[in-house]
C-alpha cells in the first residue's frame, strides 16, 4: 500500500530535511506581485485554462480521437471505464475508525487515502466530458465534485486537508471547475468557491512549514501536494483573491524541485514513487504553461533523463520494474502517460516504444486499484508522430541514485541483474547498500523484500525503529550480514559505485561499501557480467577484528539447495538460475528473522545465509542463468589466492576465464602472464583454443596485450573484446593518459573510423575504439 513518508505519531526528527528552507510568505507574495498581472492578462473569467485553453482543446481532442494501435485501446479501455464509474454510488464519509482492520491501522485510516480514488475519478470525468459531451457524464460529474467537497476531511493523518487524499480531491476539482463551470448552479458556484477558499488555505500552510513535506523537495507528498494548489490557484485565479498566492507558491517550490531532483532522472524513493510524484510533476506543468512559464522545468537535466530512468529499470518482459526500496515491483501511477510526455516533449523514441509495449493497461498498481487520471493523460499526451525505438542499451548506471541493471537482452525471457549502492537513510529507503537482485523472464529468483506491513508505530522513525522491521533490515537484501547486525543508518552511511565498464558482450563494476558497517576496515563488491554464461560476486571484507560476515541470498521459497551446495531456483517456465558459492568454505542453509517486527506475508521469500569468520573474509558467488529448456553443464570452478589477492578459474565449453583481483580495491599490482599482464586491480582474462578473447581491466596503470598496451599516470577501466570481424573493441571508461603502444601490424581507430596514433604522451578519452589489423603492403 502506498502511504506517507511519517505518519501521526512516527517522531523523527529526520522527517524533514532540516538543512533545506523553506519557502516564505514574503517570497510568495513578491512572486505575486511580480507575476500576477501577467497571469491574469492570459485569463479570462469564466474561460478554461487548465492543460488547454478553447482554442487549443478542438486539435487536442481531434488527435485524442484519431489515435490508433495502443492508443485506440486505451481509448476504447477509457469508455468502459467511464461507463463503470457513473454507475458507482456518490461517496459518503466514513470515519477512520471504520477502516481499521488487520492490514490497515488506525495511523494509515486516518490518511483517508480511499479519497484518492474519489479525485482520480472526478480528474477522469472532466476529460471524458470533454472529450464526449455526453449528459450522463456531465451529470454525474456534478454530482461527484459536491459529493467530494462535502466529505468531512479530506485526510486527518498529521494535519487536516494537507496531504495525499486533499490533493487527488483539490487537482479533480480544479479540472471540473475549469473545463466544465456550466454543470453548476449558480448556488453549487457559490458553495464550491466558499468550500475551496476555506480548505485549500491548509494545503498551502503545509508548504509553508506546517507538514514534513513543506522543505522536502524530493518527496512525492511535496510533488503531488503542491501540485494540486497551483492547478487549484490557476482554475481559481479569477474567483479567489488569495488563488494567486497558492499559484505563486507552487511555483516558487517547483523551482526547488527541479533544481534538487537527481539529474541523471532517478528518484530516491524508487521506481513507484517516482511515478506517483511524476504524474503529478507534469500535470503541474502541463496544466498551467498555458499562463505561467511553467514549460522551464523540462530544461531540468531531472526531467530530461527521467524516461531512461524507468526504461533501464524495466524487468525482462516489461511488466515490473526495480524492487528497491519501500517498493511492489510495479509502477503506481501508469506509467503510460508520463512516457508519452516526456516521449513528446524531448522527441524520444524509447520513452514512446515503452509507452506503447507495457503489457498492461494504462491506470497503475496504487493499493486502491484505481488510478484513472493516468488514463486521461495518456490519452491527452499520447503524441504519435514521435517513432517508437526499441531500447539497445543494456547496461545502465544511475549515478545519483546510485543503482546498476544488466540483462543480456531485451527478450520476453531474458535476464536482469541489478546491484543497490548509495545511502542508507533516505525516503523510503531500506538498509541495503550492495544488495543484488537477478530477474528471469519476469520473475524474481534473487529478490528484494519490497513494502512490508508498515500500518504499525515506529515504522518511519527513521533514528531508530524503523530498522527493526524485517523489510526495512540489511538481513532481508541480498548483501552482506556483519556480525549478525543491521548496517549503519546515519547520514553517511552507504555504498559507492566505485566504476563501471559496459561492453556489448559483458560488464564490470565495483562497489564500496565500507560506509554501511561498523568495526570494518573495509568492505568491497565487484560484478564481472559475462552475457548469456554467468554473473560473478566478488566480496572481500576485511574487520578491525575477528569477524562474522553472512552472504544472505533472498530467494522464492521453492529454491533448493542441492547437495553439490548450488542454489537451484526455477522460474515460471523451465528457465532457472542457479547460485554457487566457490572455494566450498560457506555452504547456504535456511536463515530465520531475528529483527523485533517480522512484517512481510507468510511465504513472500525465504532467506539462505553462508557464513564465514575470521578478520579478512572472501566470497566469489557465481550466477548462471538457464533459458527455458536449456541443459545443465557443469563447469569446474576454483578459488585460490592469498589475503591480498584472489584468483577465480571458470572453465566452461571449450574457454577458461581467470579472474585476479586484489582485497584492496586501491590496490595496484602485478596481475597476468606475460601473454596478457600488467599492473591492476582486477584482470579478467578467456581464453579459448589458444587465443585471448574478453579482457577486463579495472584500475590499471600498465597493460601489455597481443597487439596493444599502455602505460598511464591515472588508474584505466576498460573492457577488450573480439568482434566477428576479427577485429579488437575496447570500452574505455576511465582515460588513458600516458603512453599508447599499438603494433605496426594493427591500427587504433575511433568511434568515427578515424585513425589514431597516440603514442607517447597521449591521452584518450573514454569512448568506444577498435584494434584493426592493418591491410599487408601490396607487392611490386
Amino acid at each position: 500500500m502506498v502511504v506517507g513518508l511519517c505518519l501521526a505519531g512516527a517522531a523523527s526528527a529526520w522527517c524533514a530535511d532540516e538543512s533545506a528552507k523553506l519557502i516564505t510568505p514574503d517570497e510568495v507574495a513578491a512572486c505575486r506581485a511580480q507575476h500576477e498581472k501577467e497571469w491574469l492578462a492570459k485569463t479570462a473569467p469564466g474561460q478554461p485554462r487548465l492543460f488547454y485553453d478553447k482554442d487549443s482543446w478542438p486539435a487536442a481532442a481531434a488527435r485524442v480521437r484519431q489515435l490508433g494501435g495502443a492508443g485506440a485501446k486505451w481509448r476504447a479501455f477509457a469508455e468502459e471505464t467511464a461507463q463503470a464509474i457513473i454507475k458507482q454510488p456518490l461517496p459518503v464519509y466514513r470515519p477512520p475508525e471504520e477502516f481499521v482492520g488487520k492490514d490497515n491501522s488506525i495511523l494509515q485510516a486516518r490518511e483517508e487515502l480511499w479519497q484518492r480514488a474519489v479525485g482520480n475519478n472526478i480528474a477522469f470525468l472532466a476529460f471524458m466530458a470533454r472529450l464526449d459531451d455526453r449528459p450522463e457524464y456531465r451529470a454525474y460529474l456534478r454530482e461527484l465534485v459536491l459529493a467530494a467537497l462535502k466529505l468531512d476531511s479530506w485526510g486527518v493523518g498529521i494535519w487536516r486537508d494537507c496531504d495525499l487524499a486533499a490533493a487527488h480531491i483539490l487537482r479533480g476539482v480544479a479540472m471540473a471547475w475549469d473545463w466544465h463551470r456550466d454543470i453548476f448552479s449558480e448556488q453549487d458556484q457559490s458553495f464550491i468557491r466558499e468550500t475551496i477558499a476555506r480548505r485549500t488555505p491548509t494545503m498551502l500552510g503545509g508548504l509553508y512549514g506546517k507538514i514534513f513535506w513543506g522543505r522536502e523537495y524530493r518527496a512525492n507528498h511535496n510533488h503531488i501536494s503542491v501540485a494540486a494548489l497551483g492547478l487549484t490557484g490557476l482554475a481559481f485565479l479569477n474567483d479567489l483573491p488569495q488563488a494567486a498566492d497558492w499559484l505563486a507558491a507552487s511555483m516558487l517550490d517547483y523551482e526547488r524541485v527541479a533544481a534538487d531532483m537527481n539529474p541523471d532522472g532517478s528518484s530516491e524513493e524508487g521506481l513507484g514513487y517516482a511515478s506517483y510524484g511524476m504524474n503529478f510533476i507534469l500535470q503541474f506543468i502541463e496544466g498551467t504553461r498555458t499562463v505561467t512559464d511553467s514549460a522551464k522545468f523540462y530544461d531540468s537535466p531531472f526531467l530530461k533523463h527521467a524516461a531512461n530512468y524507468r526504461i533501464g529499470s524495466s524487468t525482462p518482459g516489461l511488466e515490473g520494474v526495480l524492487l528497491w526500496g519501500d517498493a511492489t515491483g510495479k509502477d503506481y501511477y501508469g506509467p503510460q502517460q508520463i512516457l508519452c510526455r516526456l516521449a513528446s516533449q524531448y522527441g524520444d523514441g524509447g520513452a514512446q516504444f515503452l509507452a506503447e509495449s507495457l503489457p498492461f493497461l494504462p491506470r497503475g498498481a496504487g493499493p486502491e486499484g484505481n488510478a484513472n487520471d493516468v488514463l486521461a493523460f495518456a490519452l491527452l499526451w499520447n503524441d504519435p508522430s514521435v517513432q517508437a525505438r526499441a531500447p539497445q542499451q543494456l547496461d545502465y548506471r544511475y549515478k545519483d541514485w546510485e543503482v546498476l541493471t544488466t540483462r543480456n537482452s531485451w527478450k520476453n525471457d531474458a535476464y536482469l541483474f541489478t546491484l543497490k549502492a548509495g545511502l542508507n537513510n533516505l525516503h523510503h529507503s531500506h538498509l541495503d547498500a550492495g544488495a543484488i537482485a537477478f530477474n528471469l523472464g519476469g520473475s524474481w529468483l534473487l529478490t528484494a523484500p519490497g513494502y512490508g506491513d508498515h500500518g504499525a508505530p515506529g515504522f518511519w522513525d527513521r533514528e531508530g525503529k524503523r530498522w527493526t522491521f524485517f523489510s526495512n533490515a540489511t538481513e532481508s537484501h541480498s548483501t552482506l550480514l556483519i556480525n549478525g547486525k543491521n548496517q549503519r543508518f546515519d547520514r553517511e552511511a552507504g555504498a559507492s559505485v566505485l566504476s563501471m565498464v559496459s561492453a556489448p558482450r559483458s560488464m564490470f563494476a565495483s562497489v564500496d561499501m565500507t560506509r554501511a558497517y561498523d568495526g570494518v576496515k573495509r568492505v568491497a563488491r565487484r560484478v564481472i557480467h559475462q552475457r548469456d554464461e554467468y554473473l560473478l560476486v566478488l566480496d572481500d571484507v576485511e574487520g578491525a577484528e575477528s569477524l562474522r560476515a553472512e552472504w544472505l541470498a533472498q530467494v522464492p521459497p521453492r529454491a533448493m539447495v542441492q547437495d553439490d551446495g548450488d542454489v537451484v531456483v526455477t522460474a515460471n517456465s523451465t528457465a532457472s538460475m542457479r547460485l554457487r558459492l566457490l572455494g566450498g568454505a560457506a555452504v547456504f542453509a535456511e536463515r530465520a528473522p531475528t529483527v523485533e517486527h517480522f512484517n512481510l506475508p507468510a511465504g513472500k521469500m525465504k532467506t539462505l545465509a553462508a557464513a564465514q569468520e575470521g578478520r579478512q573474509v572472501r566470497f566469489a558467488a557465481l550466477i548462471r542463468p538457464f533459458a527455458a529448456g536449456a541443459i545443465y553443464e557443469p563447469w569446474k570452478t576454483e578459488l585460490a589466492g592469498d589475503a591480498a589477492k584472489s584468483l577465480v578459474t571458470i572453465s566452461g565449453n571449450g574457454w577458461v576465464d581467470t579472474v585476479e583481483s586484489f582485497a584492496d580495491p586501491e590496490m595496484i599490482g602485478q596481475v597476468g602472464d606475460k601473454e596478457v599482464g600488467g599492473e591492476a586491480n582486477v584482470l579478467s582474462v578467456r581464453r579459448q583454443a589458444g587465443v585471448i578473447g574478453t579482457v577486463i581491466l579495472a584500475g590499471a596503470k600498465r597493460y601489455a596485450g597481443s597487439s596493444w598496451g599502455f602505460v598511464s599516470q591515472t588508474p584505466v577501466d576498460l573492457i577488450e573484446e573480439p568482434s566477428a570481424e576479427g577485429e579488437r573493441k575496447i570500452s574505455l571508461a576511465r582515460e588513458i593518459k600516458g603512453d599508447v603502444r599499438i603494433d605496426a601490424s594493427h591500427q587504433l581507430l575511433d568511434e568515427n573510423g578515424q585513425v589514431l596514433s597516440p603514442g607517447e604522451g597521449a591521452t584518450l578519452t573514454p569512448g568506444a575504439y577498435t584494434l584493426r589489423k592493418t591491410a599487408p603492403a601490396a607487392s611490386s
